[in-house]
């Protein structure tokens, strides 16, 4: 998360940051279960096509690729695992003769997406009663409507919020009924355990009907009717519509666990948000905002790994350096499922931080999945100090730095600290390592920024109020100064926000080549405005921020100069070991062994690719 705090906490981050011990690596099963050595030797083909492609196919709890794939079984009984992000995971069974070549054509099912935020007992406690809820939905509308980059309509944000109170509970139902006729029960067990049941639900049946600015919604629940009418033209039309939608779910929609006011509003929130099209304005609940107040400290009692939200999962974004999750080998990518034996499908990413972290020296269990293999683990919380900076000195006198986060307020001064110390240690290169870093404050990507470059612009903000339009250049007189050393930067898929800013300002300027994967692509301005009465806050994205070559990379992402791509196993290896203890040319790092290669070459030549047009290292969004 990026803020900067020369305002009222103005962010363009995206992750929350929890700190925890990690468990070893999958283990990956390398050969088949021991058997009758006949019968071992006794082989079939399964020629697997599915609809769509690169769906993840599981043999015996590991990893075979993606289809379509030929595949080696075992002749007799077989059992496949199909997996891919937002589809039905596929179990297949069936049996085959030895020499039997079958092909088997499979269409995965697309799950029902479900608002993450939206699970009744894990609502944030936001207001007392329903005056306060409305109070709040005012507040929350005006300052979305007012400060937002996109300049939405007041009205549109209401239909939001009421089209998803009709709509989120029987969505809940209609995916109930879809995994129990793609999937057995006991599959259903093991894959999606966390699913409630949801019989005693009412279905509340609803309909919207336009009609000019009208919008006519009627809902049905098995005693009562309601009809009310909406007129966009009217905000007072609009909000007195959904005050009578609100209490008559509230008031009507009866079940075992009865909707409180903080889940039925929070379920407005998320339906007011959704209309935005963008994840990053949210509602910071009392919890959180001081989560936000730890983050910036860099101090936390927890366990140690960035974790964010991805399709309503719990998934890790990136270990941080230091701690035992780095150094055992958790990776991006992976999904926490359970905490403390409770599912974390659902469940919000600040209900998640909130059970991660905890007094030191207490113990949380969680379980891991990756793909299809899950590992289960208790670990020691502890007080974990955040060092952003990791330095090392490399063969050829390269000075390698990693930046974990731009987070903290101590940053600067660890990396001036940091680089000082390489200067008289002879470095004659410098590699600047901002792969996984998330972001952190918008004013330390801009002052890392200065330490390279001697003038000129840095970054730059729009937003839709005069207000939220600023320019960063590069200070010079501000000291010390690193200008003529040549740099490469390293980015990939978890580099996101400040770490863009710098990657992004350093190649548009030339003062950098970069070398890795794409980057995130998260170019959005947000500020805290806080809620004092309900002891809570929004963060509203308030403007987009635009590198050097006027580029808005949100949503779109930075290509660096030399595009490398690491296989799973490489990061496996990567991820175990710390390349700031052992030699990095004896680990089979792709992006760090490009780096090394360019920086001995420059160091002869003394210059940097030729690229005048910046706008080619921009990776565009599919199908425009």
């Amino acid at each position: 998360m990026i803020v900067d705090l020369k305002k009222p906490a103005m962010v363009v981050g995206i992750y929350a940051i929890v700190l925890m011990f990690a468990w070893p690596v999958f283990a990956q099963q390398s050969s088949p279960p021991q058997g009758d050595s006949a019968q071992a030797q006794k082989w079939a083909i399964l020629e697997l096509d599915t609809q769509p492609a690169k769906v993840q196919v599981y043999y015996q709890n590991k990893l075979q690729g993606l289809t379509p794939l030929r595949l080696k079984v075992r002749a007799g009984q077989f059992h496949l695992n199909l997996y891919k992000p937002k589809y039905i995971i596929k179990v297949l069974r069936g049996r085959v003769q030895a020499g039997e070549r079958k092909r088997i054509s499979i269409k995965m099912v697309k799950d029902i997406e479900i608002p993450r935020q939206f699970f009744f007992k894990y609502a944030p406690k936001f207001v007392s009663s329903r005056k306060k809820a409305f109070q709040l939905f005012q507040k929350v509308l005006v300052y979305i409507s007012y400060f937002h980059v996109s300049k939405p309509k007041e009205t549109q944000l209401i239909l939001g919020a009421v089209r998803t109170m009709c709509d989120i509970l029987n969505k809940v139902k209609q995916r109930q009924a879809l995994l129990k006729r793609e999937l057995s029960e006991q599959d259903r067990k093991t894959f999606y355990f966390e699913d409630i049941s949801l019989a005693d639900y009412p279905l509340l049946q609803w309909k919207e009907k336009v009609v000019g600015p009208k919008h006519i919604f009627t809902l049905t629940l098995p005693q009562k009717t309601l009809k009310v009418r909406l007129d966009t033209s009217s905000l007072s039309s609009c909000l007195l519509g959904f005050y009578r939608i609100y209490e008559f779910i509230q008031d009507h929609y009866d079940t075992k666990d009865k909707i409180t006011e903080n889940s039925l509003m929070y379920a407005a929130f998320v339906g007011m948000l959704e209309v935005l099209g963008e994840p990053h304005t949210r509602l910071i609940p009392p919890k959180a905002l001081k989560e936000m107040d730890v983050e910036v400290e860099g101090q936390f009692g927890g366990l140690g790994i960035v974790i964010s939200q991805q399709n309503g999962i719990l998934t890790v974004i990136t270990p941080i350096d230091g701690t035992p999750a780095m150094r055992k080998g958790i990776l991006e990518g992976d999904r926490i499922i359970e905490i403390e034996g409770k599912s974390t499908k659902n469940m919000t990413l600040l209900q998640a931080v909130s059970r991660l972290r905890g007094k030191p020296g207490t113990k949380v269990t969680i379980t891991i999945q990756r793909g299809l293999a899950k590992k289960r683990i208790t670990l020691t919380r502890a007080l974990i100090k955040i060092k952003y900076i990791k330095t090392t000195i490399l063969p050829g006198k390269i000075g390698l730095i990693r930046i974990s986060s731009f987070m903290g307020k101590t940053l600067l001064a660890q990396l001036k600290e940091a680089l000082i110390r390489l200067k008289k240690q002879g470095i004659r290169g410098l590699i600047l390592d901002l792969r996984n870093n998330p972001g952190g404050l918008l004013d330390n990507a801009y002052k890392v920024c200065n330490l390279f470059l001697s003038s000129g612009l840095v970054v730059y903000t729009k937003g839709r109020i005069s207000l939220y339009n600023e320019e960063f250049k590069a200070d010079p007189k501000s000291v010390p100064k690193f200008l003529k050393i040549p740099l490469v930067v390293l980015i990939n898929q978890g580099s996101a926000s400040a770490s863009e800013i710098v990657a992004g300002a350093l190649r548009d300027r030339k003062r950098a080549i970069l070398i890795g994967e794409k980057s995130f692509g998260k170019g959005s301005v947000q500020r805290v405005f806080p809620l004092q009465e309900f002891q809570s806050a929004i963060a509203i994205t308030v403007a987009r921020y635009y590198l050097p070559s006027h580029q808005c990379i949100d949503k779109v992402g930075i290509r660096p100069h030399f595009e490398i791509k690491h296989p799973l196993l490489v990061k496996l290896k990567i991820r175990a070991q710390s390349i700031y203890k052992k030699n990095p040319e004896k680990i089979n790092d792709l992006h760090l062994k490009k780096a090394l290669e360019v920086l001995r070459s420059k160091l002869h030549t003394r210059k940097l690719p030729e690229s005048s047009d910046s706008s080619k290292f921009l990776v565009k969004p599919k199908g425009k």
